[in-house]
């Protein structure tokens, strides 16, 4: 008896330590809500600046098909890992999902700092107002960029230099 109850408690141990350990997914969507969401597929949230504040390494941001009048500013919350990125993506295929940035943004995807990040299958414009990047990195390391549809910055480069030197470009 006592040694079932030995193994059974291990057993629990091992379990919830694995449990918390387990990668998620985490989705966006036009009629999301970031204030009565949880970021499920059935109540997802609003922005990616919510997904993103709660990201872990390992996490997939699911962004669902539509047009997103917002940008993100990522410089806080976490980071990913070696072998455990923090993934933003198109749910619904390659550039379903697009983005533009809204007037008095600087950059529509602005990462701060950010370490094991991919970005995939967006369709991402420059701001309303024409502002500097479509995608800047500041500070960053293993940023990755697959299958994204970049265009229509203020200054001509969609990608600020930083990203194109620093970055793995698909």
């Amino acid at each position: 008896m006592g040694r079932s109850l030995t193994l059974l408690v291990a057993v629990a141990v091992l379990l919830s330590c694995c449990a918390a350990g387990v990668a998620a997914d985490i989705f966006v969507a036009t009629n999301g809500n970031d204030t009565t969401g949880n970021g499920s597929i059935s109540s997802p949230y609003a922005t990616l600046t919510k997904a993103a504040s709660v990201a872990a390494a390992g996490d997939t941001i699911q962004v669902r098909a539509g047009a997103y009048v917002q940008h993100l500013y990522w410089d806080a919350g976490g980071d990913g890992a070696a072998g455990a990125y923090i993934t933003i993506q198109a749910y619904d295929g390659d550039l379903t999902a697009s983005f533009v940035g809204e007037s008095g943004a600087s950059n529509t995807i602005d990462l701060e700092s950010r370490h094991y990040i991919k970005v995939i299958g967006l369709d991402v414009a420059g701001t309303q107002n024409q502002g500097y990047y479509c995608i800047k990195a500041s500070l960053c390391q293993y940023i990755e960029i697959k299958r994204c549809k970049i265009h229509d910055s203020g200054n001509g480069d969609a990608i600020n230099p930083l990203v194109q030197k620093m970055c793995r470009l698909h």
